[in-house]
């Protein structure tokens, strides 16, 4: 006699289990993989993916909807993976059949979520993603499958209870992502008075300084690589690697800065940071994806100290797209630019390797960390950049900037 407390209803068979199981499986251990990925930030891009393609997968993992307050979205969906799993277990014969009743409304629930989540993401990457992450796709394939075996096997289900709480959950994810996006960078306001600029209608002098972050920083600005006019009197300076991502993607915002303000107002001073141990010390161990930073920053101001015409023909050549050029390729491109004998000039008498140095000097001066960094005379931005109009209206508000052109659309991340 069976007992009391056990019956048949709803007691999934072993089969079911496991195919049910091995698609859940299966979108567990894609999550994982890119969960690894995400965090481990290696550089290498998954199989399957590359660089300035439809299916740039690094690029959808670092826009503002790859993370839920500051979580990582492949954390959460192995963790509902796992939770699947293991009301999974509880729905076979042996379960008491309460318990087993409970598990399949709390499955219900979760599969619900699951497919809202997969639909939420799906149409991200559809719409407003420029690329697709084929092993996201996978992972949401594996969970809508398995969703949808889920609930046309799921029997007296509390429906009014179960819906709403799926409802909630989806809803618990999407609000947090549309309302807070993640902020990862840093602001930092310094007092203007013993800052100084140099003024629209001089030029500076090589040995004058020009003084950041509130007077606590002076910078030899007529001797460091610039985009934009020596004459500008108001100077910002960018610290960066040319293998840093975050790197590439604020310097396309600088260039639609200087579209927006001009020349007039409004100059770059570039103080190439490698993350590279070979030339910073402040770098432990040199990531594979900074391999090489020290090379890209001795090229490029070798061209500035040999010829400053065309320096912003190779910095634009260095920051075009999502990686840099190979080593190769960037001497290269140097030689084309202003010769071999020159390069080669420029690279043995030892000013590049030198300004590397000073430049590392000042960066840990203002306490290394994060980059990117951009200073002014009162503020300091550092990390990856957030929406352009943000760093508009930032410097607008510290350095009275004024608009000469409409403000560009481009949002990072995206």
């Amino acid at each position: 006699m069976n007992e009391p407390t056990r019956g048949n209803a709803d007691i999934a068979s072993q089969p079911y289990r496991l195919t049910v199981g091995v698609m859940v499986v299966l979108a567990m251990a894609i999550s994982l993989i890119l969960l690894r990925h995400s965090l481990s930030q290696s550089g290498d891009s998954l199989p399957g993916c590359a660089p300035e393609t439809l299916f740039d997968c690094d690029s959808v993992l670092a826009s503002r909807w790859s993370t839920w307050l500051g979580m990582p979205v492949s954390a959460m969906a192995a963790g509902m993976d796992l939770l699947v799993l293991a009301l999974l277990t509880r729905t076979g014969p042996r379960t008491r059949m309460d318990q087993r009743q409970l598990a399949w409304n709390l499955l219900a629930a979760a599969a619900m979520a699951i497919l809202g989540a997969a639909v939420w993401f799906v149409g991200l990457q559809l719409l407003t993603d420029s690329a697709i992450c084929p092993w996201c796709m996978a992972a949401h394939a594996c969970g809508t499958l398995a969703s949808i075996l889920i609930l046309f096997r799921a029997k007296q289900v509390q429906w009014r209870w179960m819906i709403p709480t799926a409802a909630l959950a989806v809803a618990g994810l999407i609000l947090p992502q549309w309302l807070m996006p993640p902020k990862e960078h840093s602001v930092e306001l310094f007092n203007a008075s013993q800052a100084a600029t140099q003024p629209a209608t001089t030029q500076p002098d090589e040995d004058q300084n020009t003084f950041f972050l509130g007077g606590r920083l002076k910078v030899p600005a007529a001797k460091l690589p610039r985009i934009g006019s020596p004459a500008a009197p108001h100077m910002l300076v960018y610290m960066f690697d040319y293998t840093c991502p975050h790197c590439r993607l604020l310097h396309t915002i600088l260039e639609q800065m200087l579209v927006r303000y001009g020349e007039d107002q409004l100059a770059i001073l570039l103080a190439p940071v490698p993350l590279d141990s070979g030339c910073n010390e402040e770098v432990e161990e040199t990531e594979p994806r900074h391999a090489g930073g020290c090379r890209y920053a001795q090229l490029a101001l070798a061209v500035w100290h040999a010829d400053r015409r065309a320096f912003p023909a190779f910095n634009a050549y260095l920051f075009t797209g999502s990686r840099p050029p190979t080593i190769e390729e960037a001497h290269a491109k140097a030689r084309e630019l202003i010769g071999e004998a020159p390069l080669n000039q420029s690279l043995a008498d030892g000013w590049p390797a030198q300004q590397i140095q000073r430049d590392v000097a000042a960066y840990r001066f203002i306490g290394a960390g994060v980059i990117p960094k951009l200073l002014s005379s009162t503020m300091l931005v550092a990390g990856r950049p957030g929406e352009p109009e943000e760093l508009f209206q930032l410097l607008e508000d510290t350095l009275h900037l004024k608009p000469i052109a409409p403000a560009a659309t481009t949002q990072p991340g995206q």
